[in-house]
């Protein structure tokens, strides 16, 4: 496995576009995401990339040493406290006078969008948390230029107190407030289970043993979290202004802890070049075609502006394909004008790689529309 070089989030794959056009104008899904979880049809989590957590593959995930989080946790991490064997990676508590020791492990590599699941066994111990889940935030620089990534996460959190229950969240920019729990209908603590979600720019999936269990979408108003993220599992206890959520612990146990068998995920590892981190980053290349005219446009700040001329009253047939995925970004706004004026009837063919249509839903003030061939959006 390569180890992470550190440089800001590269689409490496094919560019994938959540958009929408209003007035002219395709911006990002956004909304307050309603949570689904009746009638989910979701297919289960899947992946090539599988890391196998023993004692004899213990270079992926380094264990987290010498610090601490601060509120809401209350240990200090320590190396010491992650326990490989010949099967599987404890995590666990510690007590050296009045300070607790947590443990932590995280990916090397940091992922951008796909199928994340673990195979777990979460802790019982009254007052701790068993977690896994994706983050990026101001204390992850993985470009090096000194600045820190906002806060994006997506969470499966265990507390002992009751681990009949497991609950999602996520933030984006460091807002939270998305909580949301799950009766699993059997207890975590006394037997391996799966659980996992899916990552997606409009939506976020979660699952159990495979199941797809509760889901959000981006809607009008909000994004969802769309920072490369590394994959972290710990196991803490917390600060006396959460114990109503996750109880007080008490004095740590002899073989306490959580156990992880695996982590398998469809996403590819995030590459960061060696480039100098003051350069600008390369702008992504659209090749607009109308007729028998081509334009290469590219972008500035994540916001590219189509102005083409030469066009009469004949949308229908102008098309947009990507060429270069777009560094640093995986949602674009497209303004299309034509001598300054918004354009109505315009259709953006979305292809991949490979030259295929990816089949997305964008927006219209508010109205979801879907295309198989792309998207197409006419003036309401």
């Amino acid at each position: 496995m390569k180890t992470n070089s550190k440089k800001r989030f590269t689409i490496v794959a094919a560019f994938a576009l959540i958009a929408a056009l209003t007035l002219g104008t395709l911006t990002a899904c956004s909304g307050k995401p309603q949570g689904q979880t009746k009638n989910l049809k979701d297919q289960a989590p899947a992946g090539d990339l599988v890391y196998t957590l023993n004692a004899d593959n213990t270079e992926y995930f380094t264990l987290s040493d010498g610090y601490s989080n601060g509120g809401p946790f209350n240990v200090t991490w320590t190396e010491k406290n992650g326990i490989y064997d010949e099967n599987s990676l404890r995590l666990t508590i510690t007590k050296e006078g009045e300070t607790l020791y947590g443990g932590e492990a995280k990916s090397v590599e940091h992922f951008g969008y796909g199928d994340f699941e673990v195979s777990m066994k979460p802790s019982a111990k009254y007052g701790s948390a068993s977690t896994f889940f994706l983050y990026t935030g101001p204390t992850d620089d993985p470009d090096g230029d000194g600045e820190g990534n906002p806060h994006d996460e997506i969470d499966i959190e265990f507390l002992g107190k009751d681990t009949t229950k497991v609950q999602f969240n996520y933030f984006v920019g460091g807002q939270g407030g998305h909580e949301y729990w799950y009766d699993l209908g059997f207890d975590a603590s006394e037997e391996f289970h799966t659980y996992g979600f899916r990552w997606a720019e409009d939506y976020i999936v979660w699952f159990v043993d495979g199941t797809p269990v509760y889901k959000v979408r981006a809607t009008f108003g909000t994004t969802l979290p769309s920072h490369a993220s590394n994959i972290i599992m710990n196991y803490w206890a917390g600060t006396p202004d959460i114990w109503g959520w996750m109880g007080e612990y008490g004095t740590p146990e002899e073989g306490e802890g959580t156990l992880y068998q695996w982590v398998r995920t469809s996403a590819t590892p995030v590459e960061y070049g060696n480039e100098d981190p003051n350069e600008e980053p390369e702008a992504p290349q659209i090749t607009f075609t109308t007729g028998a005219t081509e334009y290469v446009i590219t972008s500035e700040n994540g916001a590219t502006t189509f102005t083409y001329t030469g066009v009469t009253n004949n949308y229908a047939n102008a098309a947009a394909s990507v060429e270069v995925a777009a560094k640093g970004a995986n949602q674009m706004q497209f303004t299309f004008k034509n001598d300054g004026e918004y354009a109505a009837n315009v259709r953006a063919d979305v292809l991949n790689a490979s030259g295929k249509n990816i089949e997305k839903t964008a927006t219209m003030g508010g109205n979801a529309m879907t295309n198989a061939g792309g998207m197409r959006a006419v003036r309401y």
